[in-house]
């Protein structure tokens, strides 16, 4: 049992190692497949599929296998190893390996023409640009953008996106994709018809291309220059340009032989026109190549004078033209498609991370306030034992001198419930006596108000509340009475009234009087003899006077106006 024990652990052990060993030889390929893509496919591909245990190890390899056959100029057009490995690092941490998954399943889905879902993975992989630092790859993303964009005639979209890879290409010092992007401006400024602007980055890029040994380039940027010097006439530099040195690379491209049959019907070469003619058809790979070179023949027909041709071309033209117009005008919907994908995936991103600072500063607040809680709570039991530590060397001392301020307090309690029934006493006899003093008073001039004109019958009542009523308005000392009361009750009222407003007459401290002591307006224009109209202005007015003083003593003043 022993050994068969042993015999298990050796062969775990030495699988083990074997795992161990891809992964490190996975990591190893991680470092140079970059600068010798061609080297890491050998090595990949030489790596037998049974030592690729576990998830980890399967899907690095798959993505890496990708990568190298992208280098190596190996369309791949099936995308379901892909989302595999995409699904697999979708559910990891490691960010840097899901970007290169999305970029190649892009570059899959490229390959394969479905282009509106290449844009969609390349948005995936933009948003995930950050976690990368390889600056080449970011400038390839936003170079295959442009690409796309340009297909579908979005030229704005293409030049922003080729902006943005020039800049990652600078930034990972990779003067030929700067070269290459700078070529792909100039044909997109050349398809935008920006001539002046396309001229320039084309010869440069063309010239750097020459230097560099990259001739099929050299040639392709010839074709280019070909392409304009027609659109704008320049039939001079069209063939200083096709005799010159770059004219010699990709010589049999569909726009370099139909460049050459414009030459030669330009110089009345006649005969050359339809050996370049039939090397155009010969290289024709699209339906696209099919309208130039009809295009080309009914221009060089015209000018041969052979018009019977040249219309047979144009017609040729215009039935082709229908299949291209019809994709043309579908590229808005791919454009807005990916559009919207672009922001669907900004704003799931952008609320993602709102969500993810949100939650940073929701912890690190909760730590805080935790810490301080701790802190204080520590702090004060700190500060409770120092004083319990105090509270127990006094407690004896403190013991006899609390139980006679307990006694004390007890006296002084009973005192104060003593005073303070005999205040409310007095209270109570204060505004039974101001209640009295007033209220029959108030209710006579009521009834003197309400029964003046009326019949003989009531004459006799009639003049004696008005003899009591002439004599309670006019009796000085009855005022000076009343006035005292107001000033013992509200706190000094009508001594604040006169300092502040010593301007006012005395029949205005009158009616303040009557006012303060909650005559109603019937009774004060029975004391006054002025309407209750008038009454009601005047008080209006007096109210303003109060409110123009300090507004601590306004406030305070008008309170007491019922």
């Amino acid at each position: 049992m022993k050994h068969f024990i042993f015999a298990i652990a050796c062969i775990l052990s030495l699988q083990s190692c074997r795992t161990g060993g891809v992964s490190a030889k996975l990591d190893s390929i991680e470092t140079y497949i970059n600068e010798s893509p061609d080297s890491a496919l050998l090595v990949l591909q030489d790596i037998s599929v049974d030592l690729l245990r576990g998830n980890s190890n399967r899907n690095h390899y798959n993505l890496l296998l990708a990568q190298a056959k992208d280098k190596c100029f190996i369309d791949e057009t099936e995308d379901s190893v892909m989302l595999s490995v995409v699904n697999y690092y979708s559910k990891r941490k490691d960010k840097e390996k899901l970007f290169r998954a999305y970029y190649y399943l892009g570059r899959i889905r490229q390959n394969a023409g479905r282009y509106t879902e290449s844009i969609m993975s390349y948005l995936d992989a933009e948003q995930l640009i950050d976690y990368s630092d390889n600056e080449l790859q970011k400038g390839l993303l936003y170079a295959h953008f442009g690409k796309l964009y340009e297909y579908q005639m979005d030229f704005s979209g293409a030049l922003s996106a080729y902006e943005k890879a020039s800049y990652y290409y600078d930034r990972a010092g990779s003067l030929p994709h700067q070269y290459y992007t700078t070529l792909d401006v100039g044909h997109l400024y050349l398809r935008m018809c920006k001539y002046e602007a396309a001229e320039p980055l084309i010869k440069d890029a063309m010239e750097w291309l020459y230097r560099s040994g990259n001739f099929s380039l050299t040639g392709y940027a010839c074709d280019l220059l070909c392409m304009l010097y027609e659109a704008i006439g320049d039939f001079q530099s069209l063939s200083h340009l096709l005799d010159s040195k770059y004219a010699v690379y990709y010589s049999d491209s569909v726009n370099r032989n139909l460049s050459l049959a414009y030459k030669y019907a330009r110089d009345n070469r006649f005969n050359r026109i339809q050996q370049t003619f039939d090397n155009a058809w010969a290289a024709a790979v699209s339906a696209t190549d099919t309208a130039t070179i009809y295009h080309q023949e009914y221009i060089v027909y015209k000018l041969m004078g052979q018009d019977n041709n040249a219309l047979a071309s144009h017609e040729k033209l215009l039935a082709i033209q229908d299949s291209l117009v019809r994709a043309a005008l579908q590229q808005p919907l791919h454009y807005i498609q990916a559009d919207y994908f672009k922001t669907k995936a900004s704003y799931t991103d952008l609320k993602a991370r709102s969500r993810y600072t949100i939650a940073i500063l929701l912890i690190s607040l909760l730590i805080l306030i935790i810490c301080f809680i701790i802190i204080s709570f520590k702090r004060k039991i700190e500060n409770k034992n120092h004083e319990i530590e105090r509270y127990i060397d006094q407690v004896a001392g403190l013991k006899n001198d609390i139980d006679k301020r307990v006694a004390e307090a007890a006296v002084m309690i009973t005192d104060i419930d003593r005073k303070d029934s005999d205040i409310r006493s007095m209270e109570e006899s204060i505004a039974e006596l101001f209640s009295k003093q007033y209220k029959f008073l108030d209710k006579m001039c009521s009834v003197y108000y309400e029964t003046h004109g009326c019949g003989k019958d009531k004459d006799a009542i009639y003049k004696q509340v008005k003899i009591e009523i002439e004599r309670f308005s006019t009796d000085k000392r009855f005022l000076r009475e009343l006035e005292g009361i107001l000033n013992l009750h509200l706190d000094g009222v009508m001594k604040t009234l006169r300092s502040e407003l010593p301007h006012l007459s005395e029949m205005d401290f009158r009616l303040l009087c009557f006012l303060l002591a909650g005559f109603s307006a019937k009774a004060i224009s029975v004391f006054t003899g002025d309407s209750t109209g008038n009454i009601y202005v005047r008080k209006s007015r007096l109210k303003n006077e109060i409110q123009a003083i300090d507004p601590q003593i306004s406030t305070k003043i008008l309170a007491y106006f019922m």
